[in-house]
């Protein structure tokens, strides 16, 4: 059997590689479901490289990641960087050419020169893209182009980011890659984080025949209990699933689904590829000041109430209910809004709108108690304790523009990474904080959470969470790497008696039911 190593420059492969290796080969349609950090990139460009070499049947290839910035990620891994310690991959005895799409370049001759060199060249060809990026006429008339014109080996990257609703403009963009490519891989260490339903258009990428369902309609009727639940805005009834006795989704046939996975995927656990340390979990509680305790329970029991400069708030519907509630734990009241549809998405949210689908333009949020502040003195007091350097996860720009001001008057040096980060200084953030330059990255989860090795990091401080489980998962494996001699922090600053409280548990019960399905444990372990 062919060696991974035998492949890859530079690269002393683990069990598990070595297992995902010689499963990869087996099949020019597969899934490397791999846990974060497990290796699955090398594997990914071992399988490229063998079926170059080896198969004859490619000449290039095209890696489509999410987000945004992966695709340079992929970069370091094939052709090394010194200043992060990275060693090049790709092996040096086939010469080859390496694009990083660059959105805001597409117009300059420059880049012109190197998408036509990319379709031209007689060299292996790699494009690496990201998924907001496919979107653009300027790819889809180049992407035309070089899938014709050359034999194409075709990856999709973080598809539970990239093409987890069948009805998106990303996944009809990749149905269309699908179309003139005949080897693909999907790779993905959470395919299924927030439900069994979300592999519908993931495995479907590599052919419907995996899952035994032609359509999302009859996939999903198959593999969850359905009701009819009734919106009295509109009057409308809609289909919805029905819930567990603990409020957990209702699915059917899992066993059966784990079992098709099986036939077209390798997965594993972080667990089972060495030896790590369990992370350290510590909710770290305070209570709110009395004026955000008034605003809070008003809201609560009223769905209205008076801020401290005499203004009326309401909120009515509930979900924004629970997004006020996380915001006057921060300490504000967001500001009023005009609310429209981003153009760049199409309203299906990416990381210029930070995942909302909407843009605003807006005054400056309102405070809630001009006189204290007792999440930031929550932060403050744990940083202050722990001097290793830091992932700050905060879910609002509000938050994050606070924080970023804070943590440079303590000194720890803050990096920025969020949707209001170009892409540029992104990478230039990541960099300056894996190489110690910065103590503190201050990060939204939705950008920064698959894809980006953060393990300079000693611990995490959720400052605020996100509702999304599988946001919490990914980014808690951003420092996870072979090697670590201690289980990393993570610290919950919890604002007693409020939706904090739900929302960690939330996390907990969105993770059981895609273990299940992936046939892991919840090994979650809190102390």
């Amino acid at each position: 059997m062919p060696l991974l190593s035998d492949y890859l420059d530079n690269t002393t492969p683990r069990g598990a590689q070595q297992a995902a290796f010689e499963a990869a080969l087996a099949n020019d349609l597969f899934a490397l479901f791999m846990e974060q950090r497990t290796g699955k990139t090398p594997v990914a460009l071992g399988r490229i490289a063998y079926a170059h070499e080896v198969q004859k049947t490619c000449d290039s290839a095209i890696i489509v990641a999410m987000p945004s910035g992966v695709p340079q990620n992929w970069a370091d891994e094939i052709n090394g960087d010194a200043d992060l310690g990275r060693p090049k991959r790709w092996p040096a005895r086939i010469d080859t050419t390496t694009l990083v799409w660059r959105a805001n370049k597409t117009a300059t001759k420059g880049f012109q020169a190197a998408l036509k060199d990319a379709i031209e060249t007689k060299q292996f060809s790699f494009v690496l893209v990201n998924g907001e990026a496919i979107l653009t006429d300027a790819f889809k008339e180049f992407a035309g182009k070089f899938l014709r014109k050359r034999q194409v080996f075709a990856v999709a990257d973080e598809t539970s980011l990239l093409i987890k609703t069948p009805s998106s403009k990303r996944t009809k963009v990749m149905s269309g890659i699908k179309k003139l490519t005949q080897q693909r891989l999907i790779l993905d260490g959470t395919p299924a984080g927030e439900s069994p339903l979300d592999l519908y258009s993931q495995v479907g990428w590599l052919d419907d025949k995996y899952l035994g369902h032609s359509s999302y309609f009859s996939f999903k009727n198959y593999y969850g209990e359905w009701e009819k639940g009734f919106d009295p805005r509109s009057g409308r009834e809609f289909p919805k699933l029905k819930k567990n006795d603990d409020g957990t989704p209702m699915f059917r046939h899992l066993d059966e689904l784990q079992r098709r996975l099986k036939a077209c995927s390798f997965q594993v656990l972080r667990k089972d590829c060495f030896d790590m340390p369990d992370k350290i979990y510590q909710p770290y509680r305070f209570p709110l000041s009395p004026a955000q305790r008034q605003v809070y329970d008003d809201l609560e029991a009223e769905h209205e109430a008076t801020l401290h400069d005499n203004s009326q708030v309401s909120v009515q519907h509930l979900l924004t209910r629970y997004l006020r509630f996380q915001q006057i734990t921060s300490n504000f009241w967001p500001s009023d809004k005009t609310a429209a549809l981003h153009a760049a998405c199409n309203g299906e949210g990416c990381e210029g709108c930070n995942q909302e689908g909407v843009v605003y333009s807006s005054t400056p949020p309102r405070v809630i108690d001009p006189n204290r502040h007792p999440r930031m003195d929550a932060m403050i007091e744990r940083i202050q304790l722990n001097s290793d350097p830091v992932i700050i996860w905060a879910r609002f720009t509000a938050d994050i523009e606070q924080i970023m001001k804070v943590c440079a008057d303590l000194g720890c040096k803050p990096v920025r990474y969020d949707g209001k980060t170009s892409p540029d200084d992104k990478e230039i953030s990541r960099r300056a904080f894996q190489s110690g330059r910065a103590g503190a990255l201050v990060a939204n989860q939705a950008a920064a959470q698959r894809g980006l090795d953060l393990s300079a990091a000693g611990w995490h401080l959720y400052y605020s969470n996100t509702f999304s489980g599988l946001q919490r998962q990914q980014t808690e494996d951003r420092t996870e790497v072979p090697g670590r001699f201690r289980g990393t922090g993570v610290e919950d600053l919890i604002a007693e008696d409020t939706v904090d409280e739900n929302i960690v548990a939330a996390h907990l019960a969105k993770r059981s039911v895609a273990a299940f399905v992936m046939g892991q444990p919840n090994t979650r372990r809190t102390t």
